[in-house]
């Protein structure tokens, strides 16, 4: 099995967990509200920065880590792909008439390459779904701003796609697997304690 296909196998519950949660689960109701929306951003705003920041800040300096050769261009392709979106997600909740942000949580930290690399699988791998959340908010909460959820990769699923293929090539000794599983499976629990 492909070490993706093993990262998603054991990240299934936390990453369920977190799609359950009520308030995602309010951006893509039907019943959604406008005031409801802006609670959601909040919420996702206090759980997104901590995320984005540790991984921009880890992909300014990847040379602490001691990548591999191979690490070194897998982290340059992340890297050259990282789009912030935090700042997205500010100009939403101002158009929203927010005006004071939420407090900041306790971030991340990456202290070895698989534990980044569990972070980009999160951290990638939301821009999926947050094509859906896009859509539904646009339809069932019209004129709201959506973007924080837009704000990502043209194709995003192409995108996806080189994303896992190259995290399949990157040879990692067995020893450093379960590190990546349990940082992919904290940035999930993390941020759907962040929405609480």
């Amino acid at each position: 099995m492909e070490l993706s296909e093993r990262l998603k196998k054991e990240t299934r519950s936390a990453h369920q967990a977190l799609d359950q949660h009520p308030m995602l689960r309010s951006l893509v109701a039907r019943s959604s509200t406008i005031d409801q929306y802006r609670l959601g951003l909040q919420a996702m705003y206090r759980a997104w920065k901590p995320l984005e920041s540790a991984v921009e800040n880890s992909l300014k300096d990847i040379s602490r880590f001691q990548p591999t050769p191979e690490q070194t261009s897998f982290l340059a392709f992340c890297d050259a792909n990282f789009k912030p979106r935090r700042h997205a997600l500010v100009d939403d909740l101002r158009v929203l008439g927010v005006t004071s942000l939420p407090s900041d949580r306790a971030g991340f930290g990456f202290v070895d390459v698989p534990q980044l690399l569990g972070g980009l699988y999160v951290f990638f791998g939301a821009q999926l779904g947050s094509r859906v959340i896009a859509a539904s908010v646009t339809e069932n909460v019209p004129g709201a701003p959506t973007g924080f959820f837009t704000a990502t990769h043209q194709n995003v699923t192409d995108f996806w796609k080189q994303f896992r293929i190259q995290l399949d090539d990157l040879p990692l000794d067995q020893t450093e697997i379960p590190s990546l599983f349990q940082s992919a499976t904290m940035a999930f629990e993390e941020f759907r304690k962040a929405l609480d």
